[in-house]
């Protein structure tokens, strides 16, 4: 419980809808998230949030791929994890390159590195997002038909 007490503290600006949507790291969101419903706030979801997180941990090792970053959209039930559906991959490289990789959920939900800091249909950005010269986000959206 302590990985996702602090995550709480990190993400509280969530509650208020005049702030930005935070962007934690992937160990920040995925260290001891057991809970399903955490990606997209479904249990529709096909991915347990550890394979995710494997999934997204590999990217790293890709080559043009510098990190990996999970943007935060909702608190969710107050006695479970945080709820997360936008995954941003930064590198030098279009990650689409890897798209071999990706869950088949997020294949055609790519946002371009500008979605970062366009408000979103209900008005809110998400944090800065510092990304190294050279290099360019690519937001990956979960997406489940279910």
């Amino acid at each position: 419980m302590e990985h996702r007490k602090r995550l709480l503290a990190r993400i509280q600006g969530l509650k208020n809808p005049a702030s930005p949507l935070p962007i934690v790291t992937l160990e920040q969101f995925f260290e001891a998230n057991d809970y399903h419903e955490s990606i997209v706030g479904s249990t529709n979801s096909t991915y347990h949030p550890q394979t995710l997180y494997s999934i997204f941990k590999r990217f790293r090792e890709i080559a043009g791929i510098d990190d990996v970053y999970v943007e935060v959209k909702a608190i969710g039930h107050p006695d479970k994890w945080p709820v997360a559906d936008t995954f941003w991959v930064i590198g030098t490289d279009d990650p689409r390159e890897c798209r071999h990789m990706w869950p088949s959920e997020f294949w055609d939900n790519n946002l371009p590195s500008d979605y970062l800091t366009f408000p979103r249909k209900d008005g809110r950005t998400t944090e800065s997002l510092e990304i190294p010269a050279g290099m360019v986000a690519t937001g990956l959206q979960y997406y489940n038909m279910i």
